[in-house]
């Protein structure tokens, strides 16, 4: 009779572990398994309740730019987050909002307007081109679930330039355009380097030119809409 006891006591732990087990694999979701696809320019529309996995999205960048994450919401607290292909969680460089204000200052949690039940504004990004993740949280728990809407943007400004810079290398010699930082509030952006003839000469991501053979090449440092071009003259 003990030994059956036993053995029942044995089998109610093993069952409540699997339990668990399957139970905590199920809340474990990757933001890619999560992800539905956000489309630039479409107002998506949804229930934004306490878990992530439930609002994540996920849209690409085909190059550098500024993205603007517009949102409205009627929870009382909204946390917006953009993360990078690796989870990484990345800045904003600013928030401005119509109605409603930082829950915590400069952070990514935003409060709504008490008179109205409502928040709504702008979060801005500066970014490379690549993968990107952003979701919506609900954190006050006592109201489940509240409606919400969001479109992502890019700004339609004109590129800025300036006139560029002449550089003159021998074939063979090397010489470092470093890697030119702009500060951007919160975050600082790298640009993406390039250059027009690379069998020229040619650049890696770090700002390294190196002439190869006789000849004239653009090289371009592009963050956005802004662009610093230089002139590399191989003799």
């Amino acid at each position: 009779m003990k030994i059956t006891k036993i053995l029942a006591i044995i089998m109610a732990v093993i069952t409540a572990l699997a339990m668990f087990q399957l139970s905590a694999g199920a809340e474990e979701k990757s933001l890619d398994e999560a992800a539905k696809t956000a489309k630039f320019g479409q107002t998506v529309e949804n229930y934004l309740t306490n878990s992530e996995n439930d609002n994540t999205y996920k849209f690409v960048l085909p190059s550098s730019t500024t993205l603007n994450v517009n949102f409205t919401s009627f929870a009382k607290i909204t946390c917006v987050t953009v993360y990078d292909s690796n989870g990484n969680a990345v800045a904003f460089t600013d928030g401005k909002f119509s109605t409603g204000d930082f829950y915590i200052p400069n952070s990514n949690t935003v409060s709504w307007n008490e008179k109205v039940h409502k928040s709504a504004g702008t979060f801005t990004y500066t970014l490379l081109k690549g993968t990107y993740f952003v979701t919506f949280g609900n954190n006050n728990t006592s109201h489940s679930s509240s409606v919400f809407s969001f479109s992502l943007t890019t700004p339609k400004t004109a590129t800025t330039s300036t006139a560029a810079l002449k550089i003159n290398l021998k074939a063979g010699e090397k010489i470092s355009l470093g890697t030119i930082m702009i500060p951007t509030g919160k975050a600082t952006a790298v640009p993406e380097w390039t250059s027009s003839s690379a069998n020229v000469a040619s650049i890696d991501a770090s700002g390294n030119v190196t002439a190869k053979k006789k000849g004239q090449t653009t090289v371009t440092a592009k963050i956005g809409t802004s662009v610093l071009k230089f002139v590399v003259k191989v003799s």
